[in-house]
């Protein structure tokens, strides 16, 4: 028998439709971390979450890894390859669900909709008034990392009357949008700075200070990508 370790729960109903197809052994449950080094033969593939080279090594007859989401910075993927195993994600999906997300955060953090709301739920408001918020409408957006969910976002902007720069590792080719050679460069002309970049050890840190002064005390920062990216 051949099972699926499943690292980390989902939603109630993915993990029902997970165990009607697949004999799933769930890692989050004291049984299974218990008898993982007794079952780890059994075991050809797994899911979600954290897969660590610690982990891999302790399943010899692991095939592949799934990747419930866009990202795999949670997987050791040099680990990964080096024995051979398939790693697979789910780029497309949530594309514009996450841009949809981003366009609300900017309109929130700008017209500052969800403190207005706690301001009035609080009684705020009887004894004074909420300073002005500033305008979406012709905002300068910023995206760090204008792949499929930045190009997504820059397009929702534009319906703002936005202009639109980015800065990637290098310029894309036939892109509207305008490139900035540095982050420090970007930030400082944006009013919103968008983060819809990578995770992992290669822009870990990379909204620094330097940054963050350069965006100043009035801009917006938005992050749909990792926390470790500041």
């Amino acid at each position: 028998m051949a099972y699926l370790l499943q690292v980390a729960p989902l939603s109630a109903r993915l993990d029902r439709e997970l165990a009607s197809r697949y004999d799933i052994l769930p890692l989050w449950q004291a049984e299974t971390a218990a008898r993982l080094d007794e079952l780890a033969d059994a075991i050809e593939a797994g899911s979600r979450f954290i897969v660590s080279a610690e982990l891999m090594a302790r399943l010899p007859a692991l095939k592949a890894i799934v990747s419930f989401g866009v990202g795999y910075d949670a997987i050791d993927v040099p680990a990964a390859q080096a024995r051979g195993i398939a790693i697979s994600n789910t780029p497309e999906v949530l594309n514009d669900c996450v841009a949809d997300l981003a366009m609300g955060l900017i309109i929130d953090g700008r017209r500052q909709l969800s403190r207005a709301d706690r301001f009035v739920r609080a009684g705020g408001w009887l004894s004074g008034n909420l300073p002005l918020a500033r305008r979406v409408t012709g905002s300068r957006l910023g995206i760090l990392g204008l792949g499929r969910i930045g190009q997504a976002v820059a397009k929702r902007a534009e319906g703002f009357s936005m202009p639109v720069r980015y800065h990637n590792r290098r310029p894309l080719a036939d892109c509207p949008y305008e490139y900035a050679g540095s982050l420090v460069e970007l930030a400082r002309w944006a009013d919103v700075l968008l983060l819809t970049c990578v995770g992992g050890p290669q822009t870990r840190g990379l909204v620094n200070r330097e940054v963050l002064d350069a965006l100043g005390p009035d801009g917006l920062l938005v992050n749909v990508s990792r926390g470790s990216v500041v």
